[in-house]
């Protein structure tokens, strides 16, 4: 073999080294693109996951709390049935049901309530009823 067509196959298998660290480069980049958008995509659906988790939490949180309300209102709705059976006035323990189930649907609320929606106002006598609400005709 002539220097020249040592000369010209060593130029080739050098090209064909640079093509292949070329096509390696490529590759590398190319996988490297695609575990980079496969991590995102978990990181994504692990967050995706982990809201999932906390609305579930919180609509069980919910349930109970919807739940303690509806057996309060029928503990209350019991007292006032007994006491019209017997013609007796409103229990005490009534009242006190109802204070404690209204502080409990406030909480409630606020927990269900947006960030930017506006706090109801603290005084009732702010937002008045369209009706008066009396416990017996007495009371009027």
């Amino acid at each position: 073999m002539t220097s020249m067509a040592l000369f010209c196959a060593a130029l080739v298998a050098a090209l064909n080294v640079l093509m292949l660290l070329f096509v390696a480069r490529g590759l590398k980049t190319l996988l490297s693109n695609q575990v980079d958008k496969a991590l995102k995509e978990m990181r994504e659906e692990g967050a995706a996951a982990r809201r999932q988790m906390q609305l579930s939490a919180d609509g069980a949180w919910v349930a109970r709390q919807v739940e303690l309300a509806r057996d309060h209102v029928e503990g209350i709705t019991l007292l006032l049935q007994v006491s019209r059976l017997h013609s007796h006035s409103v229990p005490e323990a009534a009242l006190r049901n109802l204070d404690f189930l209204g502080r409990k649907l406030e909480e409630l609320h606020a927990a269900l309530r947006p960030a930017t929606s506006p706090a109801p106002p603290e005084n009732p006598s702010d937002h008045p009823l369209p009706y008066e609400f009396h416990a017996s005709p007495c009371d009027r």
